[in-house]
């Protein structure tokens, strides 16, 4: 499978059942949805539908949890409300430095803004790698894209993969740059 390509056996082994072997009729793994596996997957795989397919269940809420998060929600509010505030948002930003959900709004749209031309130029070289990869007329990066194309697009602008960067960031030279900062 192409999950066999993308990750060393040995990495693959950490992730999945010890009791399971791969045969020629088998034409899938389960795997759990570890931080570490499903970013790997999604920055590594070539493969669009097993892109989508990790990121979907990596990001898609077990509907069993939803009446517990919605009771977390109601008693949230609850305790703000009892406590003298509008929202949970009030209370938890009143001895922050927004202080209040109407500063953490201003700020996100003026970042919004700031951020909108780089964003905009980003997401058209991603889309450009997109259509040149598969050979399409795709009209749009969909979530599970944006790791693989950004690795993708990295490599060709910068000429190299990021693990080349690894040795300039080793413990000595980073605790050596800590220590010139400070």
């Amino acid at each position: 499978t192409d999950v066999h390509s993308i990750l060393p056996p040995h990495v693959l082994h950490e992730f999945v059942p010890h009791n399971y072997h791969s045969t020629e009729e088998e034409s899938f793994v389960t795997i759990s949805t570890d931080a570490q596996l499903v970013n790997s997957l999604l920055k590594y795989s070539s493969n669009s539908a097993i892109r989508k397919q990790v990121f979907l269940e990596a990001n898609t809420a077990c509907t069993e949890n939803l009446p517990v998060l919605e009771e977390l929600r109601l008693a949230r509010h609850e305790l703000a409300t009892t406590l003298g505030y509008n929202s949970y948002a009030e209370r938890f930003l009143h001895d922050k430095m927004a202080q209040n959900p109407q500063t953490v709004l201003q700020f996100l749209n003026q970042m919004s803004l700031r951020i909108q031309k780089g964003a905009k130029r980003d997401y058209e070289l991603l889309l450009e790698a997109k259509r040149r990869y598969e050979d399409s007329n795709s009209i749009s990066i969909e979530p599970w894209d944006i790791s693989f194309y950004t690795g993708l697009v990295k490599s060709q602008i910068l000429s190299l993969e990021g693990s080349s960067l690894t040795p300039y960031f080793s413990m000595d030279n980073c605790l050596e740059g800590i220590s010139i900062l400070l």
